[in-house]
């Protein structure tokens, strides 16, 4: 039981429910007028992303599982990562006009979005309590790592100070960092062979970005991790 999570979520979630209500409904920053209804289902929806990408998920998962342990250390996180990303866009977490739509309970509300966080609770859940309370599972599959173990209690100004503007982002432009980055890469592949879009040059930034924080990130914990070599100093008679 995770208290700072049952702390959290409702705060991040109240705060762009309302960022949401303050923007459309009462500012109408958007020059638009959202009436109350829930939106209309996509009905047939599209299968070919998903379908590619549950086919392309079974594969990762093969390989993060088969292959020798030494590879193991680099296909595990990069998988889950890849599969991470695929549920992102087949779900359409990518979309800020359908997070901000979820987010819109006394507007243009559509409430697909809650199936995928049920879903991945259905999913996560499970694996959690294997790990945590079963001890089913007490190492990922690469060699050499291990479960983050975050604390359950205390420290909850700054944690109520973060959810809230985590919050606030979340109900103004309708993304969190991860579907922000997922939702980059198109912007990135049309932008090298098609005409120059301000899009691509912000999303190429941001790749960048991303690329040097995590060099530098693994070259500190390369050299911090490098042992240091002590001279044995003899004690006089």
């Amino acid at each position: 039981f995770s208290l700072r999570s049952w702390i959290s979520v409702p705060t991040f979630m109240g705060v762009a429910a309302a960022t949401i209500a303050i923007t459309r409904h009462a500012l109408k920053i958007d020059g638009t007028g959202y009436s109350p209804r829930v939106a209309e289902l996509q009905w047939p929806p599209q299968w070919q992303f998903p379908l590619g990408a549950f086919m392309s998920s079974l594969l990762l998962i093969a390989l993060s599982v088969l292959l020798p342990d030494r590879f193991k250390k680099f296909v595990s996180p990069l998988s889950s990562g890849l599969i991470f990303a695929m549920g992102l866009g087949a779900s359409g977490m990518t979309n800020p006009m359908k997070v901000m739509n979820f987010l819109d309970f006394g507007g243009y509300w559509d409430p697909s979005l809650a199936f995928v966080m049920g879903c991945g609770i259905c999913i996560s859940g499970p694996a959690f309590i294997m790990a945590e309370q079963l001890r089913k599972v007490t190492t990922p599959l690469c060699e050499g790592c291990k479960f983050e173990n975050p604390p359950k209690k205390g420290n909850y100004l700054p944690l109520v100070l973060g959810a809230s503007c985590f919050g606030l982002g979340w109900g103004l432009i309708g993304l969190c960092p991860g579907p922000a980055l997922v939702a980059i890469i198109p912007k990135i592949v049309t932008g090298i062979w098609g005409p120059w879009q301000p899009d691509f040059a912000l999303s190429a930034a941001a790749l960048v970005i991303c690329i040097s924080w995590l060099t530098t990130d693994r070259l500190i914990t390369h050299f911090s991790a490098k042992p240091v070599a002590t001279t044995e100093v003899k004690a006089g008679p």
